[in-house]
Formats: C-alpha cells, structure tokens, sequence
C-alpha cells in the first residue's frame, strides 16, 4: 500500500512539474496581469497637476543640467546649471502638506518600439525614440491610436536625428532630451543626474513622465529576447510600494510592466560612449 501511495505521489510530481515546464509561458503572465490588475488608476496629465502633493522637507540636491541647442557637457567640468534645492523648481511647488501618495500611476499611451513586431536592424534600436513618443503625447494630451501612426512617428524622429546629430543610435540622456526640446518643442525638459527612487516618485507624483536609460540586460525582463539589449530606454509612469510601473518599448508586453525597484535602481545606467555599466545614473523629466 505505502510502495503504491509513492508511486502514485511520484507520478503526480512529474506531472504537476511537466504541466508547470509546458505552461511556465502562460503562468508567468497570468502572474504578471493579477499584478497590473491591482495598480493604481492611471491619471491624465491634466489630472495628475490638481493631484500635486509635496514631501515634507526638502527635495535633495541633484545636477541639473539644462538642454539648449546642441548642447555639450565635459565631464570634468562643474555642472552648467545650480543644483535643484528644496522650494525651487515645478515639484517645489506642490502643496508643502501631505506626503507622497503610497503609489501613483499616469495614464502613459504605449507603444513597443517595433510596433508591427517586425524586429528588424531599425526597430531593434528605436526604444529612446518610442519611450520620447509616449512621454511627449501624454503630456500634450495626446493618445497614439495605432501602430500606423507609432511607426510614422518613430521614424520621423529617426530622420530628425540623423539631420540633426548625425546619427540616431544609443543616443545618451542629454541628447534624448534635445528630442523633447529641439523637436518637440518642450522647453521645461529636465535631466537629473544620480537621482534616487524617491526623485523618481516625486517626479511622477507631479504629474511628469520619467524616461531613463538602462543597463537592458540588468532588468532581468523576461520578456526580452534573450540576452537582452545592453542599452536600453524606457517610460516610468507610475510607482507602487515596492515597484515602479513603466512602459518598456522592448517588447510588445511592454505597458504597464513593474519591476522591484532594487532592480531597476541598480540597471539605471546613461549610454557613456558604449561603457554602459559604469554610465552615471540620470533621468528625464518630461514637462511642458
């Protein structure tokens, strides 16, 4: 009796490990959507200003660095704007009560960066370009209706790039916020250097989509074509209590996707002429 109740629990072991192998695709994504099924209403632009909150205290200082023209930056030499202190600038102007709401999350159109799936030379390389398209549409209130018009969008941005810079791959944090500024014309763009999470948060709770470039295969997305993109660009559009919510263009799964924040701090990395590990970490704040 005991050999055929072992034999029985054996058989069912192989089965149940067989059935978790064969389906481990669907289980994963059935994990991943009960996550995004309990985020935070996503909030237009619009509505995430009257939504403004401000931590208590000051905000940290961080390098600022302004965006004008073809702009240049040695690193040796002292940042070309004062740091950003408590009390100044958009997010210092939140009401000075309250504190950090506990998660936030913008309503961030998405838009992989291979719109029609078709992962070609182009398309491998246009994640700085899409995550630009999402975050300029959101804060001009704008949706992306279709993969038509991502495309068409993403390309001409391509274009403008090969005119204006001379090349349009791996483009760094400042040269992306040139897009925002020179292209787009969005004039507020900030980028921050070494900027923690609780900046990132302070950013969206304001109501400003966060674009960052990654060490791509740091993230550890399972999604990726394996190994993964050693450099990467994506959108922070919300934050939980241990993640932050993105729209990541590398892969058509992209909106909505969460990683742990240990994760994504520690993949934050600015392109620094293809050394992308030792890249200082950055963000992009997106602002009108």
């Amino acid at each position: 009796m005991l050999k055929k109740l072992l034999i029985t629990f054996a058989a069912i072991t192989v089965v149940g490990a067989t059935l978790c192998f064969v389906y481990r695709g669907k289980i994963r994504e059935a994990i991943l959507e009960s996550q995004k099924s309990n985020l935070p209403e996503a909030v237009s632009y619009a509505q995430a200003k009257k939504k403004m909150t401000f931590i208590n205290g000051e905000i940290e200082m961080m390098e600022i660095i302004s965006v004008e023209g073809d702009l240049k930056m040695n690193k040796s030499e002292p940042p070309l704007t004062p740091p950003l202190k408590g009390g100044e600038g958009e997010d210092a102007s939140l009401q000075e009560q309250g504190d950090l709401p506990e998660s936030f999350n913008l309503a961030i159109p998405f838009t992989s960066q291979a719109p029609f799936a078709v992962w070609d030379e182009i398309h491998k390389e246009t994640c700085e370009e899409a995550s630009v398209l999402m975050a300029v549409r959101f804060v001009l209130g704008e949706d992306i209706k279709s993969a038509n018009d991502a495309e068409g969008a993403i390309l001409k941005i391509v274009d403008w790039e090969k005119i204006n810079f001379g090349f349009w791959k791996d483009t760094d944090a400042l040269k992306t916020a040139e897009i925002l500024q020179n292209y787009f014309g969005l004039k507020n763009v900030e980028v921050k250097y070494d900027p923690s999470i609780e900046d990132i948060k302070i950013a969206i709770a304001s109501g400003n989509p966060v674009i960052v470039p990654a060490a791509g295969r740091e993230l550890y997305n399972p999604y990726y074509t394996p190994p993964g993109p050693y450099y990467h660009m994506l959108v922070v559009k919300g934050y939980t209590k241990d993640g932050v919510i993105t729209n990541d263009p590398g892969t058509k799964r992209g909106a909505d996707f969460i990683y742990k924040n240990d994760i994504f701090y520690n993949a934050l990395h600015d392109w620094n002429d293809g050394d992308v590990l030792s890249g200082r970490k950055v963000m992009i704040v997106v602002k009108k």
